[in-house]
């Protein structure tokens, strides 16, 4: 998921972030992942729904990855194109005006028409923003669902830990 991707960090939460640091370290990173995954729904959602369809691949292309490491503190999630939309950055910004030429001897690019050339002359492409006003369209809808999931992951998990030490202690 290279350059064309959104991260949303969510910081702050210290009563929530103390709490996750309670847990066992991979009951945590599954209660920050579950929050985070579910926080990039709507997110990703209107991605694709803002994504321009050509061949559909774009559209198809747009993930979220989370990744969590509770010992720097860091929660990360990348919502965006993966690699086999790789000029989606090109989409989303456009293009200058620009000269395409073959790599190889002699004149090796195929015109539409049939012509065999060496050099073409691209007009461009107008940008056709899709993830940065999905972006600001759910930011705020992403941090809500994410907050309120990681409350309820982690009374989840705490009962369930709360469940594990009373059998213990019997």
């Amino acid at each position: 998921m290279g350059r064309s991707t959104a991260t949303v960090k969510v910081r702050g939460l210290r009563e929530l972030e103390r709490a996750i640091r309670k847990l066992p370290r991979l009951m945590g990173k599954r209660v920050l992942t579950k929050a985070l995954r579910a926080g990039a729904l709507p997110m990703a959602a209107a991605m694709k729904q803002r994504a321009p369809v050509e061949s559909g691949r774009l559209r198809r292309s747009i993930v979220s990855r989370a990744s969590a490491s509770i010992q720097s503190g860091t929660v990360a999630i990348k919502i965006g194109p993966s690699k086999a939309a790789w000029y989606a950055h090109f989409v989303e910004f456009g293009t200058a005006t620009h000269n395409i030429r073959s790599k190889l001897l002699g004149p090796r690019l195929k015109l539409r028409d049939g012509r065999i050339v060496r050099k073409v002359s691209h007009p461009g492409a107008a940008a056709q923003p899709f993830m940065r006003p999905a972006f600001d369209e759910t930011k705020i809808l992403a941090a809500n669902i994410i907050k309120q999931q990681l409350v309820t992951e982690v009374e989840k998990a705490a009962r369930k830990l709360a469940r594990g030490s009373a059998r213990i202690r019997r």
